[in-house]
């Protein structure tokens, strides 16, 4: 270290020539900083007959000068770094700026006031926490992204998102939703399907079949009846719940049609690990004798992504649009099941979401 830290006056450094340069420089820079007294404060111009150690204040640059060997010269004091700064409180290594008071003033000087947090990356965090009694509640800002969003916990461990706001299409999403304040029920609007519905199309019927084979996560039934169990115009936009009677109790896997060949596609092998060729197998449930699809491929493909959704519009030729809620959770995706009786025979195009 050269310089002393705060006033940053020249150190004389050992067998140092010419060490009275170095002490007159650091005792004028001492006697223009420190014993200072006004002279005047009305000036508008340079005093004639300025002395050593003078101080001016200049409007126009909005600096600070000093007159020393005869000339006028610019006086930019450094920063006077410390570690920490605690105001009625105990700063630490995490909170190095520390302030206990019932409010605190960001001012302006002049019109406006700005307060910047800023981050390494966009990765990184920048956010505002909320406490109670020093445990987090609510949490605003850019967190490990450049989105900004809102979060909420009820005791500090678990969060949850309230808002996302992408930051480079401007859309807002409330992933908890929005409630009616009166009621306090879920709102719930439609979304359309990017293709007006026309190419996602529901078939839902009771079909039956035999286990041919099971593979992995492929099931084959006899007699090529893969189209009674899964109808053709459904692939890419469902998958459907099959059981299999021949257990005790029935025992389901979720399917699609996805494969050239006439095979099911189950979302997990597990499901059907100890399936057997000649297993019975139907769409409807023996309890209830309903039959569920799962909608996520098709929100997955139009609306890129698949979420709870609270209903579906459907239309068809026969009977005119209709709407169908959907309250139960999928137990293989993030959506909500849609529910259809077993005597179902009419064929669906998918209008719309509600969510």
């Amino acid at each position: 270290m050269d310089q002393t830290p705060n006033l940053q006056l020249p150190y004389i450094a050992p067998s140092q020539a010419q060490k009275h340069v170095t002490h007159n420089e650091a005792i004028r820079a001492l006697d223009a900083l420190v014993q200072l007294c006004v002279v005047s404060r009305t000036l508008t111009e340079p005093p004639a007959e300025p002395r050593d150690g003078w101080h001016a204040w200049i409007i126009a640059e909005t600096s600070l000068a000093v007159f020393s060997q005869g000339q006028w010269t610019d006086c930019r004091p450094a920063t006077n770094p410390v570690d920490r700064v605690g105001i009625h409180a105990q700063a630490d290594d995490t909170n190095r700026l520390c302030v206990k008071s019932p409010a605190s003033l960001f001012d302006h000087a002049g019109s406006g006031h700005q307060l910047k947090i800023n981050k390494a990356g966009d990765q990184q965090l920048a956010s505002i926490l909320f406490q109670s009694d020093y445990q987090g509640r609510v949490e605003i800002g850019t967190i490990w992204n450049r989105n900004f969003s809102i979060k909420a916990s009820i005791d500090g461990k678990d969060w949850r998102d309230i808002m996302l706001a992408d930051s480079s299409s401007g859309a807002v999403q409330f992933p908890g939703g929005i409630v009616q304040p009166r009621t306090g029920k879920k709102l719930s609007g439609l979304i359309f399907l990017p293709d007006g519905g026309g190419t996602a199309v529901l078939e839902p019927a009771t079909g039956s079949a035999v286990c041919a084979s099971v593979s992995a996560d492929l099931l084959s039934l006899k007699g090529k009846a893969a189209a009674g169990i899964f109808a053709s115009s459904m692939r890419g936009s469902a998958m459907i719940r099959i059981w299999n009677t021949a257990k005790s109790p029935a025992q389901s896997a979720w399917v699609k049609w996805d494969t050239a060949a006439e095979q099911l596609q189950v979302s997990n092998p597990a499901h059907i690990r100890s399936w057997a060729a000649g297993d019975a197998i139907q769409t409807s449930d023996p309890a209830n004798q309903t039959i569920a699809l799962d909608l996520s491929p098709l929100m997955q493909k139009q609306l890129g992504g698949a979420f709870p959704q609270d209903g579906v519009l459907l239309g068809n030729s026969a009977g005119g649009d209709v709407t169908l809620s959907c309250p139960m959770v999928s137990p293989v995706s993030s959506s909500n099941l849609l529910i259809f009786k077993a005597e179902e025979r009419r064929r669906y195009t998918v209008i719309g979401i509600y969510g």
